[in-house]
């Protein structure tokens, strides 16, 4: 069924085995390109690339946002025209990016968060992380997630972006687990723009259809440090010098989302737990699934690695806060006095529910929401099962 949003419909693509197998191909020569590109940048001590070549445009927390510094000489290159005449012409050099730093968490997270295989999740993923993403759409799917590998994926994807100025990209979206040339494992996620006749433009709208690149890198740096990385171009008009500057700002607001991807797994973890109403958690990490995919359309399980969640790692991943006076008190006391049983055994989901309500009840006024994040949502979820 088209996609319709804001009067403009994309529709699905056929392809055809060899343009997929094309696909494929492209996909794994741009991604060891990229990491190769990933284990030969120059960083100083502290983790910040050569300030010879890059210049800081924008930081969020542990994250900043470069450009190349020699951009204005470098769309400035002039190559000799294959004319008779001698004459010369002007070469547009698309703006170069970088992102570096880190943020807290786990890479099985971060990789959870950011594969966003179909168009459920990549509209979910854009809510949460504020990635600057109007619409979405997964147009043709090549290479599924399975139960062997669920974070890999190889789709024909849409974006539309209306941030400076409406563009939309029909790109190659591949994400999965790699290695570097020092045999370090990282977690990848690729886009790059295609072309294809059979897909429509909508310029009568005032929709431009853009060109880019961009290859994204996480690595554990420590137990509780992920290092991220992202390096690319968006081939937009390099004649306006102005437009230039505010589209390069905007595109480095949707890189900073990243440091809500920990946030965003979480809520995926929460949601999940909470959408498994067939299901039955214990306290010895045993579950008996109903089958849901959870929130999101992604079944992976980065923590339990397929054997679901139990109430231990949910309080791991949201851990009660300490009020300002007295005492939390213990989790156990607080079930056995509302229910008159012991949560040693098996109870249902909407125990998990009153947990949650409960901590909200008793320390909202304390909640950082800046840390939590997008904590609203995540009620509201929480309260619609619960109901």
């Amino acid at each position: 069924m088209p996609h319709t949003k804001n009067g403009v419909v994309m529709p699905t693509l056929e392809l055809e085995r060899h343009d997929a197998q094309m696909m494929q191909e492209l996909a794994a020569n741009l991604i060891q390109q990229n990491l190769e590109r990933y284990s030969e940048l120059a960083v100083t001590p502290d983790g910040h690339p050569d300030t010879r070549s890059w210049a800081s445009i924008q930081k969020r927390e542990g994250i900043r946002v470069y450009k190349e510094s020699n951009f204005q000489q470098q769309q400035q290159i002039k190559a000799q025209a294959a004319t008779g005449n001698g004459s010369v012409k002007t070469v547009k050099v698309p703006p170069s990016m970088l992102l570096m730093g880190t943020v807290k968490g786990n890479l099985d997270d971060v990789l959870y968060a950011t594969a966003a295989s179909t168009t459920e999740a990549m509209l979910t993923k854009s809510k949460f992380t504020d990635d600057g993403v109007v619409d979405a759409k997964v147009l043709a799917r090549i290479v599924e997630p399975t139960m062997a590998d669920p974070m890999h994926f190889l789709n024909v994807t849409w974006r539309y972006f209306t941030l400076s100025e409406p563009r939309d990209f029909v790109c190659l979206d591949v994400a999965g687990w790699g290695n570097t040339a020092r045999g370090e494992q990282v977690a990848y996620h690729l886009i790059h723009s295609v072309g294809f006749d059979a897909l429509p433009t909508f310029e009568h709208k005032g929709i431009a259809r853009v060109n880019m690149s961009v290859c994204w890198i996480f690595r554990q740096r420590t137990p509780t440090l992920v290092e991220c990385y992202a390096r690319g171009y968006y081939d937009f008009d390099t004649t306006n010098a102005m437009l230039n500057s505010i589209s390069m700002h905007n595109i480095a607001s949707q890189w900073l989302s990243c440091v809500k991807l920990i946030s965003h797994a979480q809520n995926m973890k929460l949601a999940r737990l909470l959408n498994r109403g067939k299901g039955v958690i214990s306290s010895d990490d045993s579950e008996s699934d109903s089958g849901d995919s959870g929130y999101g359309g992604n079944s992976y399980n980065p923590a339990g690695k397929g054997t679901g969640y139990s109430m231990q790692s949910l309080l791991q991943t949201f851990p009660l806060p300490r009020r300002r006076f007295g005492s939390i008190p213990n989790v156990d006391n607080v079930f056995e006095s509302e229910r008159g049983t012991s949560v040693s055994s098996a109870w249902p989901m909407q125990c998990a529910a009153k947990l949650v309500l409960w901590r909200e009840r008793i320390s909202f006024r304390l909640l950082n929401l800046s840390r939590f994040g997008n904590f609203s949502m995540r009620f509201n979820v929480i309260y619609t099962f619960r109901s």
